[in-house]
């Protein structure tokens, strides 16, 4: 939602709050989404450290037209990895 509303910064706050251990159970959505956060801030190690747990998460893999696949394409596009 933060993102959507232009709000970043909010975004990877609120997901802050699950600290610690508390991330190792974060959805797949929240994941990727903290890491679209990041690339919106143009933090693109953060942004791929997110995604890769997403990655991890869901199995290893991914559709190609998810919301985790446009954020590896994005980081791709923008780090030219």
């Amino acid at each position: 939602m933060y993102r959507l509303t232009g709000q970043p910064k909010l975004a990877i706050e609120t997901a802050e709050k699950y600290g610690g251990y508390g991330m190792m159970y974060a959805s797949v959505p929240l994941l990727t989404s903290v890491a679209a956060a990041y690339c919106d801030l143009d933090d693109y190690t953060n942004a791929k450290k997110f995604a890769d747990r997403a990655y991890a998460k869901q199995g290893g893999s991914m559709g190609e037209e998810t919301e985790l696949s446009l954020v590896y394409q994005r980081l791709r596009r923008l780090t030219g990895e």
